[in-house]
């Protein structure tokens, strides 16, 4: 059963030729016409999510695990909005998502119509591409979005509009459109580039870079001195130059004495780096230049002396590296003692989910394998939406034997709940809870305010539990207080095959 609406219909051929895979549907009236014909289709894996901030987050979920575009399809009005934040997200994560919004007539916007907002071009600033889907552009937009999606690649947010006139619910047996592209299937994009680099480089792999990064810069990898933050996803191999988020904070303390350490060449990816201590040391001593490299648009000035892009096409020409320099940034530090942590127990393959503020940083100092994977909502640094992520990936990678492990403080856990209503959640997710009733983060850098207004203003402290939570939406719970009971669950149960989720709450 499809719609009868020729625009809509050709919409759905178009998604089914760019091979899509995951579509998102949020319930709604105005885009049952979207629901109707994506639903019909064969092609695709078709979930329905009732929060559309929660669906927008579950998509970026799935496009982390397969690395293609996930739909996400809501109805007009407020409904549109909800979706604002995953779209940041995905924009500076560069995550490529479809967001496909159904809309009331032009005539009837600003006419006193239920859910009738401005909705063209409503995600501007975070989205590069915006399209209105109507009879009269659908050949354009059509073509484009196919261009820009399956021969460019286009990592990153693309909304399309689509005005929709009533009758909504009017059915067809077959969607009988045809979508062929007619463009050249060669993409335009940049010829690679030489580019020189100094005896002084230093290249930053932070969290959430390409997927495709260790593939493409490989010399790089080879000759340059390299910082890697857990969720770059890039190791070390043998022989080659490179300093972990343990290191670095003793490093920059022993840097600011002698300002023959500061890289010359300062080379990034795409992604947010985490180290608070090396933006500022990098700020306050500026490298020569800072060179990006990215198949994207978008180049941060990161360290404030201009920034110079290049595609990841670029190749490379070295000078030898200066083997002082080398040996500052690669040279041992004393390792400090942090006591009981989680990374002892986990599988030796997994994926790693991890929440924003205090988890994210905390697992910078674990012991990781490259079998360990790590991905993080790093884009806008936000809490929202992290746990409905750990879902969507979990969703994505169910055929899979990893298990998906989300790791969250309370805040997080609470705020975004919503993320367990989804009738299909996936026996392979672990939710590891850490409760310290309240933003732990805040009592680590607000110590200097009254206690009052830290705790109940900032640290919004709480006496909340999720144990109701985790029955309401049939997973199973347990907790733990002390080392003892909580490597008791990790060992014997946690990781073990279930047929339902878990949830660990770690009361501290």
């Amino acid at each position: 059963m499809f719609s009868d609406k020729s625009v809509v219909n050709k919409l759905v051929k178009c998604c089914e030729s760019m091979t899509l895979q995951h579509v998102v549907l949020c319930p709604g009236s105005r885009n049952v016409p979207l629901i109707l014909s994506f639903d019909g289709s064969k092609s695709f894996d078709c979930t329905t999510i009732v929060d559309e901030r929660s669906a927008g987050f579950f998509a970026i979920g799935c496009s982390q695990f397969s690395g293609k575009p996930t739909a996400i399809v809501c109805t007009s009005g407020t409904a549109v909005l909800n979706f604002a934040p995953a779209i940041a997200e995905a924009y500076y994560q560069h995550i490529p998502i479809l967001v496909i919004t159904a809309d009331r007539p032009a005539e009837w916007i600003d006419k006193g119509d239920g859910q009738t907002i401005r909705q063209e071009k409503i995600y501007a600033n975070y989205c590069d591409y915006s399209f209105l889907l109507t009879e009269e552009t659908e050949r354009h937009t059509l073509s484009e979005l196919y261009r820009l999606l399956v021969v460019e690649k286009y990592q990153g947010p693309i909304h399309v509009n689509v005005p929709l006139s009533e009758p909504l619910y009017n059915t067809i047996e077959q969607n009988n459109e045809i979508f062929e592209y007619q463009g050249n299937i060669n993409s335009d994009s940049e010829e690679s580039q030489i580019l020189k680099l100094s005896s002084k480089r230093l290249l930053i792999l932070p969290i959430n870079s390409p997927r495709e990064i260790n593939l493409k810069i490989q010399s790089l990898l080879k000759n340059t001195v390299v910082f890697s933050e857990h969720g770059s996803n890039v190791f070390c191999e043998e022989g080659l130059h490179f300093l972990s988020s343990e290191q670095v904070e003793q490093l920059m303390l022993d840097a600011k004495a002698n300002k023959f350490f500061v890289p010359e060449d300062v080379i990034t990816v795409d992604g947010t780096i985490l180290s608070k201590e090396l933006k500022i040391y990098l700020r306050k001593n500026k490298p020569k230049r800072h060179i990006h490299l990215t198949d994207s648009t978008f180049a941060p000035d990161v360290f404030g002396v201009g920034v110079e892009r290049f595609s990841l096409k670029t190749e490379f020409e070295y000078e030898s590296l200066d083997r002082t320099f080398v040996d500052f940034w690669t040279k041992s530090v004393e390792q400090k003692k942090i006591g009981f942590t989680l990374d002892q127990f986990l599988p030796s393959k997994c994926n790693l989910q991890i929440a924003n503020s205090t988890p994210i940083r905390d697992i910078q100092k674990w012991k990781l394998t490259p079998l360990q994977k790590v991905f993080c909502n790093r884009g806008t640094n936000g809490i929202e939406g992290s746990m409905s992520t750990a879902v969507g990936f979990a969703y994505a990678s169910r055929n899979t034997t990893d298990l998906t492990i989300h790791i969250t403080g309370d805040l997080s856990f609470f705020y975004d709940s919503n993320a367990l209503w989804f009738n299909k959640i996936t026996s392979n997710l672990r939710i590891i809870l850490i409760n310290n009733r309240g933003g732990n983060i805040f009592r680590k850098i607000g110590k200097m305010l009254p206690s009052e207004i830290l705790e109940n203003r900032l640290c919004a402290n709480q006496n909340l539990t999720a144990e109701f939570i985790a029955k309401t939406f049939d997973i199973q719970y347990v907790s733990a207080k002390t080392e003892e009971e909580i490597a008791t669950y990790l060992q014997s149960v946690f990781f073990q095959p279930s047929s339902k989720p878990i949830l660990l709450e770690i009361f501290e």
